[in-house]
């Protein structure tokens, strides 16, 4: 579970240096129970998701793919002018 968090965080600061122009990213992982929760964002250009999720490289689809191996939920927002933000969270046991 651990290289797997790893990996979607490094996707994501990977997405935002590389397409978002943003010079702020927040990031917050907590544990609640049994609960994991990851919430990330930034204040970049944005992307408009209804065309640009499905769309080439493999950088979000394979953050949902590692979130659906997880068992969890992903809910990304994003628009034209308005950064990125994506909240994830996946169970783990004691």
């Amino acid at each position: 579970m651990e290289f797997t968090i790893f990996r979607m965080v490094q996707e994501l600061l990977h997405n935002t240096l590389k397409h978002s122009k943003a010079d702020t990213v927040v990031f917050l992982l907590r544990r609640e129970e049994n609960t994991v929760f990851m919430n990330y964002r930034d204040n970049g250009v944005g992307f408009n998701k209804n065309t640009h999720i499905n769309k080439g490289g493999i950088g979000l689809s394979g953050i949902r793919s590692r979130v659906e191996f997880l068992h969890g939920t992903c809910d990304l927002q994003s628009a034209a002018g308005k950064g990125f933000s994506v909240k994830i969270s996946f169970p783990v046991s004691l």
